[in-house]
């Protein structure tokens, strides 16, 4: 008994080893194809990717609705009115019912929220731009911190751990006058994903590192092995 688990331990050690290497193969050769003249030729198209957009839109023969800018306000700058219309009021309360009911389908596992603010929450010349939509009034008066706040009451209501993004990326703004999202586009750009790959990392550790001890403390009461 004692070899043949000592035989199946080796074989699942040179598996996990193997997946390891094939993944990091896999790594190394997509670095090469990056650094090739193809992908630095595609690099280069994802960065431009606003100049194929421009010209998609000028042949476009799309017709708008009658009442679009209206529709636009609407949608786009209700979320940020300090008097909610009664679809965002219906909108937070199906999200907070989302939240408490994935929160009862996770079964052991880590349930955690992250918040990716837009644009305009980062760049103050993005907000700007957003608020000359409501020119015309009908919405109200606007507060850009809102959706933070409403999201971060949500999550603590609900015990769930959660992480806003918006200081981050407020703070890389502050020190490089960049927004870390594409000047033509509601994406992060390369800067952004670092910015947000370095905040996410400790969150993440953290989540898992709660849910390992919470594994070992019901394993201690029950007697059970934890499981990772």
């Amino acid at each position: 008994m004692r070899g043949r688990s000592r035989g199946r331990s080796f074989g699942a050690c040179s598996r996990t080893s193997t997946a390891r290497l094939s993944r990091r193969s896999r790594f190394l050769r997509f670095a090469a194809l990056r650094a090739s003249v193809v992908g630095r030729a595609w690099l280069a198209l994802e960065r431009n990717l606003h100049v194929v957009r421009l010209v998609e839109a000028a042949l476009s023969r799309r017709r708008l609705r009658v009442d679009a800018a209206r529709v636009v306000r609407r949608t786009v700058l209700g979320i940020y009115a300090t008097v909610l219309a009664k679809e965002w009021e219906d909108a937070w309360a199906l999200t907070r019912a989302l939240v408490w009911r994935l929160q009862q389908d996770v079964d052991g596992g880590a349930f955690a929220a992250i918040a990716i603010p837009p644009k305009e929450v980062v760049s103050p010349d993005a907000w700007r731009m957003l608020r000359a939509l409501s020119t015309d009034g009908g919405i109200g008066s606007l507060d850009v911190e809102r959706p933070g706040v409403v999201s971060g009451e949500l999550f603590r209501e609900a015990r769930v751990r959660y992480l806003d993004l918006a200081p981050a990326l407020r703070s890389h703004f502050a020190a490089t006058g960049r927004s870390g999202y594409f000047g033509w586009d509601v994406h992060l750009d390369e800067e952004g994903h670092e910015v947000v790959a370095q905040a996410l990392c400790p969150f993440v550790e953290a989540v898992l590192d709660e849910r390992a001890a919470t594994r070992a403390r019901v394993g201690a009461a029950t007697g059970a092995r934890p499981t990772r």
